[in-house]
């Protein structure tokens, strides 16, 4: 048995999309297979989104993000240090009491990157799991970083020992093993971040066959044929539909 902390941004039911969908079935599905798995993620709610969370698997939903009401939030400086005070302990406690092997990151957007320096810091083992291009953008939503970006390194640096909280962005090259959606992503994420994610992969996102047991069988589709595809999703992008 392995211990596991997923830390998320968003959480199911109180999610936006396929990202925070796909993390919850990872996660049920390693509790299945007997592992200790608990969910570190928002405060965040739906209104009206009361479904429980599923048995078998703690959610602790103690971070706060900066996002609130559907959209980015910018506190000031006191208000930013207060949030990521509230974050460190929300975490120190999430280790504490998960006592994991393994953390696994996943959706990072609006959340402390103080929270991956501390988990660098003290030599966690890591598995990121990226499906949008958090690491290319995650740095322009956190205010926090952005506010130590403009003072001289030495003052961060002097204000980390200090106060014991994160104020530069960490490397994440060397923090732990990165499993990317696509080659598409992986690369979108090598040139418009500062890493190279040396100690990655690419985890395309699976299906349970069993959904589809039923469907009707069609033979193979000759060469040079037109194929007809039904795409369900939002139209974006970066969603790669092109």
């Amino acid at each position: 048995m392995t211990r596991i902390l997923c830390v998320t941004s968003w959480y199911p039911p109180h999610h936006f999309g396929g990202y925070e969908l796909s993390c919850h079935d990872v996660m049920v599905r390693l509790a299945e297979r007997g592992h200790h798995v608990e969910v570190l993620t928002s405060d965040h709610r739906h209104p009206g989104s009361d479904a429980p969370d599923t048995p078998g698997v703690p959610v602790h939903r103690t971070l706060r993000l900066y996002f609130r009401d559907g959209d980015l939030w910018s506190p000031g400086p006191l208000g930013r240090l207060a949030v990521e005070r509230h974050n460190q302990r929300a975490l120190r406690d999430a280790l504490a009491r998960a006592r994991p092997d393994v953390v696994a990151v996943w959706h990072v957007g609006a959340l402390s990157l103080g929270l991956l320096s501390t988990l660098i810091a003290e030599r966690h083992p890591i598995v990121y799991a990226v499906s949008d291009d958090w690491p290319a953008y995650v740095r322009q939503l956190d205010p926090w970083v952005r506010m130590w970006r403009r003072a001289p390194q030495p003052a961060a640096r002097a204000f980390e020992r200090v106060t014991g909280i994160p104020a530069t962005v960490p490397d994440l090259d060397p923090s732990g093993r990165f499993c990317f959606i696509s080659e598409v992503t992986r690369e979108r994420c090598r040139r418009s971040s500062p890493w190279s994610f040396p100690a990655s992969t690419v985890v395309y996102s699976g299906f349970d066959g069993r959904l589809f047991a039923g469907g009707r069988k069609r033979p193979p589709v000759p060469e040079g044929d037109e194929v007809r595809l039904l795409y369900v999703g939002r139209i974006d992008e970066r969603k790669g539909i092109r």
